[in-house]
């Protein structure tokens, strides 16, 4: 019985192999586009960051020169 079993997934996957077979369903294929966006929504908010802390180290330097200046 199991020799049957075995001889006809082996049938079966014959015809699945050729089709092919989906390699993510498809609510899986969606949450993984949506992790995309979210990491690309992420990294832009690191860059953004990034950009923020340089513009703040100039601030800091141009009150700290004024500051002596007073």
């Amino acid at each position: 019985m199991k020799a049957h079993k075995a001889y006809y997934d082996m049938l079966d996957f014959v015809p699945n192999a050729q089709q092919g077979i989906p390699k993510l369903f498809p609510c899986v294929q969606e949450e993984v586009k949506r992790l995309k966006v979210r990491i690309h929504e992420h990294e832009n908010l690191l860059r953004e960051c990034e950009a923020l802390k340089a513009q703040v180290r100039m601030l800091v330097k141009r009150v700290s020169e004024l500051e002596r200046v007073l």
